[in-house]
């Protein structure tokens, strides 16, 4: 929520209240004490201890009388409402956060309409709560694996969608001191035991292949129904392996009560693949994928950080042959990598598999095909290398379609995606890791068409693949939510 009001005559200020996440608060203070001086403000007031209630519904529009309505149940419980925002659907207040359980409960019973209440403070872009006065059972949801980048980002994502989870329980192999921000309040991670299950209706998994098996078949017995991000189910022709928006109605097919996420590159790209299968029918494709360090978690981040440290003080390193193994021979942090990645690239992620190809690049290939339904007989030519780039993955894209290919035509398909933000190169916007990490859409540029070739494009493609699985994971078990509450 935005609300701006009326500068005022002799001064010419305005004051302007917005709201964002509690655990961002303090974050969002520094930073703009931090541009004071830049955007011109006198002063900033941090509140939070109030709450938002809106009032949503397409009926408004045709139903007068409903702010009426809605603003005098909130006279009547004593709710003092502190801002409002208002649109032809949508009615939001904000009020103090201990009247918020009356200000959600007299319109509720007065309008007999969908209400979301939302927990925030004055610098809140809220997660939305929903209300439902009824006193039907929530689904229970278990993220397995809680301890991570990933974790952190299911979590955020989460914030971002409406509530309508029981409990949200928190599960992660071994003792762990990190809490999580769930709905608000920092939430501790429980040790994954064999009872961890018990009342799970859907199970998120992040956890290593190796030990993922046991642990996922032990949350079905128990009634769960498992969403892996995990490689562990990938290639089992039992498990669908979904990307929301692509092939959602494979969720509903899963006989073994795990449904599968793609793999990290594949999640980055497989929108703009989608989008060129839909409108001119892939026929051939070749893959170039720029790997961050963060494909080897934290370990490869950690061993990235120390060798650029390691180097950055040497003017003339990288200029002699083994200067740089020779650098960063001796550091403390054991290398995930197979040769140096500081100042330098390295054409091989994965092991050694068929046909001079390395596993994950036949991996990439397998889903690829696999997620748009792609022929067996469409070739997808991977080609994997690690870049010095910290967090999100580029990829590199040519596409032989059977169809003409207007470069018009793609760009407006990518513009319409919802899942994708086109950069225009004419105005000098690139897809950059360092721009897409920490959001959700793809960027998506370089659309260009060698000459003489109307069946081709080449584009070029940033994203933050943990964000991307995050929320993929997240809109997989609203689908599996939906089965079990009937909605």
């Amino acid at each position: 929520m935005i609300v701006q009001n009326v500068s005022e005559a002799d001064t010419g200020l305005t004051d302007i209240s917005f709201t964002l996440p509690m655990t961002d608060g303090q974050i969002a203070v520094e930073a703009l004490m931090r541009t004071k001086d830049e955007v011109g403000f006198e002063s900033i007031q941090y509140d939070d201890q109030i709450g938002k209630l809106s009032l949503v519904g397409a009926g408004m529009r045709t139903n007068p009388g409903v702010s009426a309505t809605f603003f005098r149940a909130l006279a009547e419980a004593g709710v003092n409402i502190e801002m409002i925002s208002t649109s032809e659907i949508r009615i939001s207040v904000v009020t103090r956060a201990d009247q918020l359980d009356d200000a959600a409960a007299r319109p509720a019973h007065g309008l007999r309409l969908g209400l979301r209440r939302r927990r925030s403070d004055r610098l809140r872009r809220h997660r939305p709560v929903s209300f439902d006065p009824s006193p039907v059972t929530r689904p229970t949801l278990a993220p397995v694996g809680a301890t991570g980048r990933f974790a952190e980002a299911v979590v955020s994502s989460l914030a971002l969608r409406d509530d309508s989870w029981g409990e949200i329980r928190l599960l992660a192999p071994g003792v762990s001191t990190r809490t999580l921000s769930v709905r608000g309040r920092e939430q501790p991670i429980e040790v994954l035991r064999e009872d961890s299950f018990d009342g799970v209706d859907v199970a998120l998994f992040n956890l290593a292949p190796e030990i993922t098996h046991e642990w996922t078949a032990r949350a079905v017995t128990a009634g769960a129904v498992v969403v892996d991000a995990s490689a562990a189910h990938r290639t089992d022709l039992d498990v669908p392996l979904v990307v929301p928006g692509i092939n959602s109605d494979e969720v509903a097919h899963r006989p073994k009560g795990v449904v599968a996420l793609p793999g990290p590159v594949t999640r980055g790209l497989i929108d703009v693949a989608h989008v060129l299968h839909r409108g001119w029918e892939l026929q051939h494709l070749v893959v170039t994928g720029l790997i961050a360090a963060v494909s080897k978690s934290d370990r490869g981040v950690a061993r990235l950080r120390e060798e650029l440290h390691t180097v950055a003080s040497e003017p003339t390193i990288g200029l002699h042959p083994g200067d740089v193994r020779a650098a960063v021979s001796d550091l403390p942090v054991a290398s995930p990598f197979p040769a140096p990645l500081a100042l330098n690239v390295i054409p091989w992620v994965g092991r050694a598999d068929e046909g001079g190809f390395t596993s994950s690049e036949l991996a990439v290939s397998d889903e690829v095909r696999k997620v748009p339904g792609l022929q067996e007989s469409v070739p997808v030519v991977v080609t994997l290398v690690q870049v010095p780039v910290v967090s999100a993955h580029s990829m590199a894209l040519h596409a032989r379609c059977a169809r003409p290919i207007a470069i018009d035509k793609v760009r407006q398909a990518c513009v319409a995606a919802p899942s994708l933000v086109h950069l225009d190169e004419e105005t000098g916007e690139v897809p950059t890791p360092v721009d897409s990490v920490g959001i959700d859409p793809r960027f998506v540029g370089r659309i260009r068409q060698p000459k003489g070739a109307g069946h081709h494009v080449d584009l070029f493609v940033s994203a933050d693949t943990i964000r991307r699985g995050a929320s993929a994971m997240v809109l997989i078990a609203e689908l599996v939510r939906d089965e079990i509450t009937g909605a």
